[in-house]
């Protein structure tokens, strides 16, 4: 709808959810999902892909927190300076990355792994989604697209006009 309406050069003075719903309430729209649609959609935000099924879905969580696990890693690694290594990076704070992913999230440091580890696929994607988001809100470290969060989409809502409001404009 948002397209259809940038399409025509109308701007709306609301949120189109809002309107949407007036026009709903007030019985000039209405609104369905086709019944072989999915309520929901399961997408891997680093590539857009559809991660549904009780096999793609564990392995797709298994797999972000795999990669948000090894940036975190190669960023805290505390590596010997004798043999010519900096050192990790370090926040403001002091802090690597995984101490500062740990105190947002309300984890020790060295349990993050485990944290990340435990529990039910949709249990460890909302884990995921913390740590994701510890890191997009850091001001020192930056997030690779080499993992993102794996969110929940609700299937669109399929809108038409109502018979009385086509009846009544001659549409």
């Amino acid at each position: 709808m948002s397209e259809l309406l940038e399409d025509l050069g109308l701007e709306l003075d609301c949120n189109l959810d809002v309107a949407v719903g007036n026009l709903e309430e007030f019985g000039a729209m209405d609104g369905f999902r086709p019944e072989d649609n999915p309520d929901w959609y399961t997408i891997r935000q680093r590539d857009g892909e559809f991660v549904m099924g009780e096999e793609d879905f564990p392995e797709a969580v298994d797999e972000e927190i795999r990669r948000a696990l090894s940036h975190i890693d190669s960023l805290s690694a505390r590596v010997a300076i004798a043999d010519g290594g900096e050192g990790p990076k370090l926040n403001d704070d002091g802090q690597t990355l995984r101490e500062e992913v740990a105190e947002e999230i309300g984890v020790d440091a060295d349990e993050l792994e485990s944290y990340l580890h435990d529990g039910g696929a949709n249990e460890r994607r909302g884990k995921l989604d913390e740590v994701v988001e510890a890191v997009e809100g850091s001001e020192t470290f930056e997030k690779p697209d080499s993992y993102d969060k794996i969110e929940w989409i609700p299937s669109a809502v399929r809108h038409h006009l109502t018979e009385g409001v086509i009846e009544s404009y001659d549409l």
